[in-house]
Protein backbone atom coordinates (compact mmCIF):
# COMPACT_ATOMS: atom_id res chain seq x y z
CA UNK A 1 0.00 0.00 0.00
CA UNK A 2 1.38 3.40 -0.94
CA UNK A 3 0.38 5.13 2.29
CA UNK A 4 3.50 3.94 4.06
CA UNK A 5 6.59 6.11 4.05
CA UNK A 6 9.72 4.06 3.57
CA UNK A 7 12.39 6.44 4.59
CA UNK A 8 15.77 6.85 6.12
CA UNK A 9 15.13 9.87 8.28
CA UNK A 10 12.16 12.12 8.92
CA UNK A 11 13.20 15.54 7.75
CA UNK A 12 11.28 18.69 8.46
CA UNK A 13 11.67 22.40 8.64
CA UNK A 14 9.56 25.48 9.06
CA UNK A 15 9.52 28.94 10.51
CA UNK A 16 10.77 29.29 14.07
CA UNK A 17 8.42 30.85 16.57
CA UNK A 18 10.00 33.90 18.17
CA UNK A 19 11.91 33.22 21.35
CA UNK A 20 9.99 36.13 22.81
CA UNK A 21 7.42 33.50 23.78
CA UNK A 22 9.82 32.34 26.46
CA UNK A 23 9.33 35.55 28.37
CA UNK A 24 5.56 35.88 28.15
CA UNK A 25 4.42 33.01 30.38
CA UNK A 26 4.93 31.86 33.93
CA UNK A 27 7.48 29.28 34.94
CA UNK A 28 6.44 25.65 34.48
CA UNK A 29 4.29 24.44 37.34
CA UNK A 30 2.57 27.80 37.79
CA UNK A 31 -0.75 29.00 36.45
CA UNK A 32 -1.24 29.45 32.74
CA UNK A 33 -0.04 32.65 31.12
CA UNK A 34 -2.15 35.57 32.23
CA UNK A 35 -4.05 33.59 34.92
CA UNK A 36 -4.00 34.34 38.64
CA UNK A 37 -1.78 31.99 40.61
CA UNK A 38 -3.65 28.90 41.74
CA UNK A 39 -6.44 29.18 39.18
CA UNK A 40 -7.28 25.90 37.49
CA UNK A 41 -5.58 25.70 34.10
CA UNK A 42 -7.70 25.10 31.05
CA UNK A 43 -5.49 26.24 28.16
CA UNK A 44 -2.74 24.40 26.28
CA UNK A 45 0.07 25.75 24.12
CA UNK A 46 1.51 22.84 22.17
CA UNK A 47 4.56 23.25 19.97
CA UNK A 48 5.43 21.20 16.91
CA UNK A 49 7.95 21.44 14.11
CA UNK A 50 5.96 22.72 11.14
CA UNK A 51 3.17 24.94 9.98
CA UNK A 52 0.41 22.83 8.38
CA UNK A 53 0.52 22.92 4.57
CA UNK A 54 -3.25 22.59 4.49
CA UNK A 55 -6.13 21.82 6.85
CA UNK A 56 -8.09 19.81 4.31
CA UNK A 57 -7.89 16.36 5.96
CA UNK A 58 -7.89 14.56 2.59
CA UNK A 59 -4.91 16.61 1.42
CA UNK A 60 -2.95 17.29 4.63
CA UNK A 61 -0.75 14.23 5.03
CA UNK A 62 1.65 16.02 7.36
CA UNK A 63 1.84 15.15 11.06
CA UNK A 64 1.46 18.76 12.18
CA UNK A 65 -1.63 19.21 9.99
CA UNK A 66 -3.09 15.90 11.13
CA UNK A 67 -2.54 16.95 14.75
CA UNK A 68 -5.05 19.72 14.01
CA UNK A 69 -7.53 17.73 11.93
CA UNK A 70 -7.53 14.81 14.38
CA UNK A 71 -9.00 17.14 16.97
CA UNK A 72 -11.40 19.05 14.70
CA UNK A 73 -12.87 15.98 13.01
CA UNK A 74 -14.03 12.51 13.99
CA UNK A 75 -13.64 9.27 12.07
CA UNK A 76 -16.02 6.33 11.90
CA UNK A 77 -13.92 4.50 14.48
CA UNK A 78 -10.75 5.43 16.34
CA UNK A 79 -7.82 3.42 17.59
CA UNK A 80 -6.90 3.52 21.26
CA UNK A 81 -3.43 3.26 22.76
CA UNK A 82 -3.53 -0.52 22.39
CA UNK A 83 -4.26 -0.39 18.63
CA UNK A 84 -7.84 -1.51 19.27
CA UNK A 85 -10.75 -0.04 17.32
CA UNK A 86 -13.22 1.92 19.43
CA UNK A 87 -16.62 3.41 18.45
CA UNK A 88 -16.69 7.03 17.35
CA UNK A 89 -19.08 8.34 14.67
CA UNK A 90 -20.05 4.69 14.24
CA UNK A 91 -21.38 3.39 17.53
CA UNK A 92 -21.21 -0.24 16.35
CA UNK A 93 -20.53 -2.34 13.26
CA UNK A 94 -21.19 -5.77 11.80
CA UNK A 95 -18.96 -7.76 9.46
CA UNK A 96 -20.29 -10.18 6.85
CA UNK A 97 -19.21 -13.81 7.02
CA UNK A 98 -16.96 -13.40 3.98
CA UNK A 99 -15.29 -10.32 5.47
CA UNK A 100 -16.23 -8.13 2.51
CA UNK A 101 -18.97 -5.96 3.99
CA UNK A 102 -18.77 -3.73 7.06
CA UNK A 103 -22.09 -2.21 8.10
CA UNK A 104 -21.72 0.74 10.46
CA UNK A 105 -24.49 2.06 12.68
CA UNK A 106 -24.11 5.83 12.75
CA UNK A 107 -24.46 7.51 16.12
CA UNK A 108 -27.60 9.64 16.53
CA UNK A 109 -27.50 13.28 17.58
CA UNK A 110 -23.94 14.12 16.52
CA UNK A 111 -23.65 17.79 15.59
CA UNK A 112 -21.18 19.63 13.43
CA UNK A 113 -19.58 22.72 14.91
CA UNK A 114 -22.06 24.93 13.03
CA UNK A 115 -24.97 23.16 14.74
CA UNK A 116 -26.05 20.98 11.82
CA UNK A 117 -26.85 17.35 12.57
CA UNK A 118 -24.54 14.76 11.04
CA UNK A 119 -26.36 12.39 8.67
CA UNK A 120 -25.63 9.18 6.83
CA UNK A 121 -25.29 11.26 3.67
CA UNK A 122 -22.40 13.17 5.27
CA UNK A 123 -20.69 9.87 6.04
CA UNK A 124 -21.09 8.57 2.49
CA UNK A 125 -19.91 11.89 1.03
CA UNK A 126 -16.84 11.95 3.29
CA UNK A 127 -15.74 8.39 2.58
CA UNK A 128 -16.24 8.87 -1.15
CA UNK A 129 -14.22 12.09 -1.05
CA UNK A 130 -11.41 10.17 0.62
CA UNK A 131 -11.58 7.48 -2.04
CA UNK A 132 -11.50 10.08 -4.82
CA UNK A 133 -8.69 12.28 -3.41
CA UNK A 134 -5.25 11.06 -4.56
CA UNK A 135 -3.42 11.80 -1.30
CA UNK A 136 -6.04 10.09 0.87
CA UNK A 137 -6.99 7.29 -1.51
CA UNK A 138 -4.28 4.80 -0.39
CA UNK A 139 -6.09 4.57 2.94
CA UNK A 140 -9.14 3.42 0.99
CA UNK A 141 -7.36 1.23 -1.56
CA UNK A 142 -9.19 -1.89 -0.36
CA UNK A 143 -12.62 -0.21 -0.49
CA UNK A 144 -14.74 -1.05 -3.53
CA UNK A 145 -17.73 1.12 -2.70
CA UNK A 146 -19.68 2.90 0.01
CA UNK A 147 -23.47 2.48 0.22
CA UNK A 148 -26.20 4.23 2.14
CA UNK A 149 -28.30 1.49 3.74
CA UNK A 150 -30.88 3.67 5.53
CA UNK A 151 -30.99 6.77 7.74
CA UNK A 152 -28.85 5.05 10.38
CA UNK A 153 -26.48 2.68 8.55
CA UNK A 154 -23.64 2.87 6.03
CA UNK A 155 -22.08 -0.13 4.31
CA UNK A 156 -18.43 -0.22 3.29
CA UNK A 157 -17.80 -2.93 0.69
CA UNK A 158 -14.25 -4.18 0.21
CA UNK A 159 -12.57 -5.52 -2.90
CA UNK A 160 -11.21 -8.39 -0.82
CA UNK A 161 -11.16 -9.19 2.90
CA UNK A 162 -8.74 -7.02 4.81
CA UNK A 163 -8.09 -7.45 8.52
CA UNK A 164 -6.84 -3.88 9.01
CA UNK A 165 -9.68 -1.94 7.40
CA UNK A 166 -10.88 -0.53 10.74
CA UNK A 167 -7.40 0.80 11.46
CA UNK A 168 -7.34 2.44 8.04
CA UNK A 169 -10.75 4.03 8.55
CA UNK A 170 -9.52 5.40 11.89
CA UNK A 171 -6.71 7.38 10.26
CA UNK A 172 -7.24 11.14 9.86
CA UNK A 173 -6.93 10.91 6.06
CA UNK A 174 -10.68 10.51 5.64
CA UNK A 175 -12.73 11.84 8.57
CA UNK A 176 -16.41 12.63 8.50
CA UNK A 177 -17.15 16.08 7.08
CA UNK A 178 -20.25 18.14 6.42
CA UNK A 179 -21.29 17.67 2.80
CA UNK A 180 -23.19 20.96 2.82
CA UNK A 181 -20.27 22.91 4.30
CA UNK A 182 -17.63 21.53 1.94
CA UNK A 183 -19.79 22.16 -1.10
CA UNK A 184 -20.84 25.64 0.01
CA UNK A 185 -17.38 27.05 0.83
CA UNK A 186 -15.38 25.25 -1.85
CA UNK A 187 -12.12 23.35 -1.59
CA UNK A 188 -9.85 26.39 -1.17
CA UNK A 189 -11.78 27.87 1.75
CA UNK A 190 -12.31 24.41 3.25
CA UNK A 191 -8.52 23.89 3.33
CA UNK A 192 -8.17 27.06 5.44
CA UNK A 193 -11.22 26.77 7.70
CA UNK A 194 -11.99 23.20 8.75
CA UNK A 195 -15.33 22.39 10.35
CA UNK A 196 -16.13 18.99 11.81
CA UNK A 197 -17.75 17.27 14.78
CA UNK A 198 -14.61 16.79 16.87
CA UNK A 199 -13.77 17.82 20.44
CA UNK A 200 -12.28 21.13 19.31
CA UNK A 201 -13.55 23.87 17.00
CA UNK A 202 -11.31 25.73 14.60
CA UNK A 203 -10.86 29.41 15.55
CA UNK A 204 -7.96 30.82 13.55
CA UNK A 205 -4.83 29.98 11.60
CA UNK A 206 -2.00 32.50 11.67
CA UNK A 207 0.14 31.20 8.81
CA UNK A 208 3.67 30.33 9.87
CA UNK A 209 2.87 30.80 13.56
CA UNK A 210 -0.06 28.92 15.05
CA UNK A 211 -3.47 27.30 14.78
CA UNK A 212 -6.01 28.16 17.49
CA UNK A 213 -8.76 25.78 18.61
CA UNK A 214 -11.46 26.04 21.25
CA UNK A 215 -13.36 23.31 23.10
CA UNK A 216 -16.56 21.90 21.61
CA UNK A 217 -18.75 21.99 24.72
CA UNK A 218 -21.39 19.85 22.96
CA UNK A 219 -18.98 17.09 22.00
CA UNK A 220 -20.79 13.76 22.04
CA UNK A 221 -18.01 12.04 24.01
CA UNK A 222 -17.95 14.81 26.61
CA UNK A 223 -16.59 18.35 26.67
CA UNK A 224 -12.78 18.57 26.87
CA UNK A 225 -11.32 19.86 30.13
CA UNK A 226 -8.87 21.93 28.10
CA UNK A 227 -10.83 24.84 26.65
CA UNK A 228 -8.32 26.52 24.35
CA UNK A 229 -5.44 25.04 22.36
CA UNK A 230 -2.73 26.86 20.44
CA UNK A 231 -0.59 24.67 18.19
CA UNK A 232 2.49 26.78 17.55
CA UNK A 233 5.27 26.30 15.03
CA UNK A 234 8.79 25.94 16.44
CA UNK A 235 11.15 24.23 14.03
CA UNK A 236 14.17 24.22 16.37
CA UNK A 237 13.77 21.79 19.28
CA UNK A 238 16.39 23.63 21.33
CA UNK A 239 14.35 26.81 20.97
CA UNK A 240 11.27 24.81 21.92
CA UNK A 241 12.92 23.64 25.14
CA UNK A 242 13.81 27.21 26.05
CA UNK A 243 10.18 28.16 25.52
CA UNK A 244 9.04 25.21 27.60
CA UNK A 245 11.41 26.09 30.45
CA UNK A 246 10.22 29.71 30.38
CA UNK A 247 6.53 28.79 30.33
CA UNK A 248 5.93 30.12 26.82
CA UNK A 249 4.65 26.70 25.75
CA UNK A 250 3.28 23.79 27.75
CA UNK A 251 4.45 20.89 25.61
CA UNK A 252 6.41 20.03 22.48
CA UNK A 253 6.04 17.10 20.11
CA UNK A 254 9.10 14.95 19.44
CA UNK A 255 12.27 16.55 20.72
CA UNK A 256 15.50 15.13 19.32
CA UNK A 257 17.44 12.50 21.26
CA UNK A 258 20.28 15.01 21.64
CA UNK A 259 17.94 17.24 23.67
CA UNK A 260 16.80 14.55 26.11
CA UNK A 261 19.48 15.23 28.70
CA UNK A 262 18.61 18.91 28.86
CA UNK A 263 14.91 18.16 29.26
CA UNK A 264 15.55 15.52 31.92
CA UNK A 265 17.70 17.93 33.93
CA UNK A 266 14.69 20.17 34.64
CA UNK A 267 12.46 18.88 37.43
CA UNK A 268 9.51 20.90 36.12
CA UNK A 269 9.58 19.08 32.78
CA UNK A 270 8.71 15.47 31.99
CA UNK A 271 9.02 13.33 28.88
CA UNK A 272 6.11 11.08 27.95
CA UNK A 273 7.24 8.30 25.60
CA UNK A 274 5.56 5.53 23.66
CA UNK A 275 6.35 3.15 20.85
CA UNK A 276 5.99 4.54 17.36
CA UNK A 277 5.07 2.57 14.27
CA UNK A 278 8.55 2.26 12.85
CA UNK A 279 12.02 0.84 13.32
CA UNK A 280 15.61 1.07 12.10
CA UNK A 281 17.13 -1.86 10.23
CA UNK A 282 20.05 -3.23 8.25
CA UNK A 283 19.08 -4.59 4.85
CA UNK A 284 20.91 -6.78 2.35
CA UNK A 285 20.85 -6.99 -1.41
CA UNK A 286 19.99 -10.68 -1.43
CA UNK A 287 20.35 -10.88 -5.22
CA UNK A 288 24.03 -9.91 -5.18
CA UNK A 289 27.02 -11.97 -4.05
CA UNK A 290 28.13 -12.50 -1.36
CA UNK A 291 24.82 -11.53 0.25
CA UNK A 292 22.89 -14.02 -1.85
CA UNK A 293 24.38 -16.53 0.63
CA UNK A 294 22.19 -16.82 3.73
CA UNK A 295 25.17 -17.77 5.92
CA UNK A 296 26.91 -14.51 5.02
CA UNK A 297 23.78 -12.58 5.97
CA UNK A 298 23.58 -14.48 9.24
CA UNK A 299 27.24 -13.77 9.94
CA UNK A 300 26.70 -10.04 9.51
CA UNK A 301 23.60 -10.25 11.70
CA UNK A 302 25.76 -11.70 14.50
CA UNK A 303 28.22 -8.81 13.97
CA UNK A 304 25.51 -6.15 14.41
CA UNK A 305 26.06 -4.66 17.87
CA UNK A 306 22.53 -3.49 18.65
CA UNK A 307 23.41 -2.45 22.19
CA UNK A 308 26.19 -0.16 20.97
CA UNK A 309 23.83 1.39 18.44
CA UNK A 310 21.04 1.92 20.95
CA UNK A 311 23.19 3.16 23.81
CA UNK A 312 26.10 4.79 22.05
CA UNK A 313 24.36 6.38 19.08
CA UNK A 314 20.74 6.68 20.21
CA UNK A 315 21.37 7.60 23.86
CA UNK A 316 19.33 4.54 24.88
CA UNK A 317 16.20 6.08 23.41
CA UNK A 318 14.15 3.40 21.70
CA UNK A 319 13.89 -0.35 22.15
CA UNK A 320 16.29 -3.01 20.95
CA UNK A 321 14.35 -5.44 18.75
CA UNK A 322 14.89 -8.67 16.85
CA UNK A 323 11.78 -8.73 14.67
CA UNK A 324 9.48 -6.42 12.73
CA UNK A 325 6.49 -6.33 15.08
CA UNK A 326 6.07 -5.56 18.75
CA UNK A 327 4.97 -8.00 21.42
CA UNK A 328 1.18 -8.03 21.41
CA UNK A 329 0.96 -7.61 17.65
CA UNK A 330 -0.77 -10.40 15.72
CA UNK A 331 1.79 -13.07 14.84
CA UNK A 332 4.48 -11.96 17.28
CA UNK A 333 6.48 -14.98 18.42
CA UNK A 334 9.55 -15.80 20.49
CA UNK A 335 10.34 -18.72 18.15
CA UNK A 336 12.38 -16.52 15.83
CA UNK A 337 16.11 -16.91 15.49
CA UNK A 338 17.80 -14.17 17.50
CA UNK A 339 21.22 -12.81 16.56
CA UNK A 340 22.99 -11.69 19.69
CA UNK A 341 26.27 -9.90 19.19
CA UNK A 342 28.73 -12.79 18.74
CA UNK A 343 31.78 -12.38 16.54
CA UNK A 344 32.89 -15.98 17.02
CA UNK A 345 29.63 -17.26 15.52
CA UNK A 346 29.99 -14.67 12.76
CA UNK A 347 33.48 -15.92 11.89
CA UNK A 348 32.35 -19.55 11.89
CA UNK A 349 29.46 -18.79 9.52
CA UNK A 350 31.75 -16.90 7.14
CA UNK A 351 34.06 -19.92 7.08
CA UNK A 352 31.12 -22.23 6.31
CA UNK A 353 30.03 -19.89 3.52
CA UNK A 354 33.48 -20.03 1.92
CA UNK A 355 34.59 -16.55 2.99
CA UNK A 356 37.11 -17.38 5.70
CA UNK A 357 39.35 -14.59 4.40
CA UNK A 358 36.52 -12.12 4.30
CA UNK A 359 35.65 -9.73 1.44
CA UNK A 360 35.11 -6.08 0.64
CA UNK A 361 31.65 -4.52 0.40
CA UNK A 362 29.76 -1.28 0.89
CA UNK A 363 27.18 0.04 3.34
CA UNK A 364 24.90 2.72 1.90
CA UNK A 365 23.37 5.28 4.27
CA UNK A 366 21.25 8.37 3.65
CA UNK A 367 22.14 10.56 6.64
CA UNK A 368 24.65 11.31 9.37
CA UNK A 369 22.69 9.37 12.00
CA UNK A 370 22.58 6.25 9.86
CA UNK A 371 26.23 6.84 9.06
CA UNK A 372 27.00 6.52 12.77
CA UNK A 373 25.13 3.22 12.93
CA UNK A 374 27.15 2.10 9.91
CA UNK A 375 30.42 2.99 11.65
CA UNK A 376 29.54 0.69 14.56
CA UNK A 377 28.86 -2.14 12.11
CA UNK A 378 31.97 -1.31 10.08
CA UNK A 379 34.18 -1.71 13.16
CA UNK A 380 32.67 -5.08 14.02
CA UNK A 381 32.93 -6.37 10.47
CA UNK A 382 36.60 -5.44 10.38
CA UNK A 383 37.17 -7.85 13.27
CA UNK A 384 35.78 -10.77 11.26
CA UNK A 385 37.71 -9.92 8.10
CA UNK A 386 35.11 -7.92 6.19
CA UNK A 387 36.11 -4.51 4.85
CA UNK A 388 32.99 -2.35 4.62
CA UNK A 389 33.13 1.04 2.95
CA UNK A 390 30.45 3.50 4.03
CA UNK A 391 28.76 5.43 1.24
CA UNK A 392 26.61 8.29 2.46
CA UNK A 393 24.21 9.72 -0.10
CA UNK A 394 21.43 12.26 -0.28
CA UNK A 395 18.08 10.58 0.29
CA UNK A 396 17.10 10.72 -3.39
CA UNK A 397 20.42 9.18 -4.47
CA UNK A 398 20.14 6.58 -1.71
CA UNK A 399 16.75 5.51 -3.06
CA UNK A 400 18.15 5.26 -6.58
CA UNK A 401 21.01 3.05 -5.35
CA UNK A 402 18.88 0.74 -3.23
CA UNK A 403 15.90 0.50 -5.58
CA UNK A 404 18.25 -0.16 -8.49
CA UNK A 405 20.14 -2.89 -6.65
CA UNK A 406 23.41 -0.93 -6.80
CA UNK A 407 24.41 -1.65 -3.23
CA UNK A 408 25.52 -4.49 -0.95
CA UNK A 409 24.09 -3.46 2.43
CA UNK A 410 22.16 -0.42 3.60
CA UNK A 411 21.02 0.98 6.90
CA UNK A 412 17.53 2.30 6.60
CA UNK A 413 14.34 2.94 8.54
CA UNK A 414 10.63 2.65 7.98
CA UNK A 415 7.38 3.94 9.33
CA UNK A 416 3.95 2.46 8.70
CA UNK A 417 0.35 3.06 9.62
CA UNK A 418 -1.04 -0.06 11.28
CA UNK A 419 0.46 -2.69 13.59
CA UNK A 420 0.54 -5.54 11.11
CA UNK A 421 3.37 -7.76 9.84
CA UNK A 422 2.71 -7.10 6.17
CA UNK A 423 2.44 -3.37 6.79
CA UNK A 424 5.70 -3.37 8.76
CA UNK A 425 7.88 -5.33 6.33
CA UNK A 426 5.92 -6.55 3.31
CA UNK A 427 7.07 -3.69 1.14
CA UNK A 428 10.66 -4.88 1.61
CA UNK A 429 10.36 -8.66 1.38
CA UNK A 430 7.22 -9.51 -0.62
CA UNK A 431 8.35 -10.94 -3.96
CA UNK A 432 5.72 -9.22 -6.15
CA UNK A 433 7.03 -5.85 -4.93
CA UNK A 434 10.47 -6.37 -6.50
CA UNK A 435 10.99 -3.50 -8.89
CA UNK A 436 8.82 -1.28 -6.73
CA UNK A 437 9.48 -1.16 -2.98
CA UNK A 438 11.20 -4.50 -2.39
CA UNK A 439 14.84 -3.41 -2.61
CA UNK A 440 16.17 -6.38 -0.66
CA UNK A 441 15.23 -8.42 -3.76
CA UNK A 442 14.19 -11.22 -1.41
CA UNK A 443 11.77 -13.59 -3.13
CA UNK A 444 10.71 -16.66 -1.14
CA UNK A 445 7.67 -18.37 -2.73
CA UNK A 446 6.52 -19.70 0.65
CA UNK A 447 6.67 -16.27 2.29
CA UNK A 448 4.85 -14.79 -0.71
CA UNK A 449 2.10 -17.40 -0.36
CA UNK A 450 1.80 -16.75 3.38
CA UNK A 451 1.40 -13.05 2.73
CA UNK A 452 -1.12 -13.68 -0.05
CA UNK A 453 -3.28 -15.66 2.36
CA UNK A 454 -2.75 -13.24 5.25
CA UNK A 455 -3.90 -10.29 3.16
CA UNK A 456 -7.37 -11.84 2.77
CA UNK A 457 -7.61 -13.50 6.20
CA UNK A 458 -9.89 -11.92 8.79
CA UNK A 459 -9.76 -14.65 11.43
CA UNK A 460 -7.12 -13.50 13.93
CA UNK A 461 -6.08 -16.98 15.05
CA UNK A 462 -5.40 -18.05 11.48
CA UNK A 463 -3.69 -14.76 10.73
CA UNK A 464 -1.43 -15.13 13.77
CA UNK A 465 -0.31 -18.55 12.52
CA UNK A 466 0.48 -17.22 9.06
CA UNK A 467 2.43 -14.28 10.36
CA UNK A 468 4.32 -16.39 12.90
CA UNK A 469 5.64 -18.56 10.08
CA UNK A 470 6.61 -15.43 8.13
CA UNK A 471 8.52 -14.01 11.08
CA UNK A 472 10.36 -17.27 11.78
CA UNK A 473 11.32 -17.64 8.12
CA UNK A 474 12.54 -14.06 7.85
CA UNK A 475 14.62 -14.49 10.99
CA UNK A 476 16.29 -17.55 9.50
CA UNK A 477 16.86 -16.16 6.01
CA UNK A 478 17.70 -12.61 7.15
CA UNK A 479 16.89 -10.26 4.26
CA UNK A 480 16.89 -7.53 6.88
CA UNK A 481 17.86 -7.15 10.54
CA UNK A 482 15.75 -4.80 12.72
CA UNK A 483 17.73 -3.27 15.56
CA UNK A 484 15.95 -0.27 17.14
CA UNK A 485 12.21 0.30 17.47
CA UNK A 486 11.42 3.99 17.36
CA UNK A 487 9.63 5.92 20.07
CA UNK A 488 7.61 9.13 19.92
CA UNK A 489 7.66 11.65 22.72
CA UNK A 490 5.91 14.63 24.22
CA UNK A 491 8.10 16.85 26.38
CA UNK A 492 5.85 18.85 28.65
CA UNK A 493 5.10 20.68 31.88
CA UNK A 494 5.11 18.14 34.69
CA UNK A 495 1.53 19.07 35.63
CA UNK A 496 0.10 18.16 32.24
CA UNK A 497 -1.70 14.81 32.34
CA UNK A 498 -1.19 12.79 29.14
CA UNK A 499 -2.72 9.31 29.66
CA UNK A 500 -0.73 7.60 26.90
CA UNK A 501 1.56 8.42 24.01
CA UNK A 502 -0.32 8.21 20.73
CA UNK A 503 1.83 6.01 18.43
CA UNK A 504 0.94 8.24 15.49
CA UNK A 505 1.66 11.39 17.54
CA UNK A 506 -1.56 12.97 16.26
CA UNK A 507 -2.84 13.15 19.88
CA UNK A 508 -6.44 13.15 21.06
CA UNK A 509 -6.19 16.37 23.04
CA UNK A 510 -9.61 16.00 24.68
CA UNK A 511 -8.05 13.19 26.72
CA UNK A 512 -5.40 15.52 28.12
CA UNK A 513 -5.91 17.56 31.27
CA UNK A 514 -4.07 19.63 33.86
CA UNK A 515 -3.33 18.13 37.26
CA UNK A 516 -3.56 21.55 38.87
Amino acid sequence: MKMKKWLALAVGGSLILSLALAGCGTKPGGASSGSPSGEKRDTLILGHWSDPPSLDPNNALNDCAMRVTTNVYDTLVRMDGNFTAQPCIAESWDVSADGLEYTFKIRDGVKFHNGDLLTVDDVCFSLQRGIDTPKASPSFSRVDSVERVDDHHVKVILKSPYNQILANLALPFGPIMSKAYVESVGDEEFARKPMGTGPFKFVDWVKGEKVILEANEDYFLGAPSIKRVELVTIADTSAALLNLEGGGIDAYCDIQTSDYALAQSNEDIKIVEGNALGYEFLQFNTAKAPFDNVKVRQAVAYALDKDAMLQGINDNIGTKVDTVILSGGIGYTDKIQVYDYNLEKAKALLDEAGYANGFTCDIHVPSDVYGKYAQVLQNSLREIGITANIKQEELSAFKVSTNGGNYDMAINGCSFTVMDVFESCGELVYGPRIGDTNNTFYNNPRVNALFDEALVTVDEARLAGLYEEVLVTLSEEVPLVPFIWRVRNITCNKDLNIPYMDPYAFHYLHEWSWNS
